[in-house]
């Protein structure tokens, strides 16, 4: 039964655009869509590398996240956030979008109190 249930199951002989997408190629593709609109330069892999963050143009550092339902946010990421923007002499800027719900967040980050 094993083997029946293999044989019909088996997805390696599937053509690319016949499987489905994973999470994190989602988010790969959302990342180089909201990049391009925004006019702005990825960074190399995804800002894993010596370049932190997803991109950036000469005023801009941008992070871009993929979400389902929810997100979490922490105070030490977006420290860590600002402080490189503002090392790089730039604004930080964070876009998170929902896709269960079909909503963006667009995020400006600054020290100090609400003005």
């Amino acid at each position: 039964m094993t083997d029946d249930f293999d044989d019909q199951y088996d997805v390696t002989n599937l053509l690319p655009w016949e499987t489905s997408k994973t999470r994190q190629e989602q988010g790969r593709t959302h990342e180089a869509k909201v990049i391009k609109a925004k006019r702005m330069r990825a960074h190399p892999a995804s800002g894993a590398g010596s370049i932190k963050h997803d991109a950036s143009n000469d005023e801009t550092l941008l992070e871009v996240k993929l979400a389902g339902k929810s997100f979490t946010l922490n105070a030490a990421y977006v420290a860590g956030l600002y402080r490189e923007a503002t090392r790089q002499g730039k604004d930080a800027h964070m876009t998170v979008y929902f896709d269960s719900e079909d909503i963006t967040v667009e995020m400006f980050i600054m020290r100090g109190p609400p003005r």
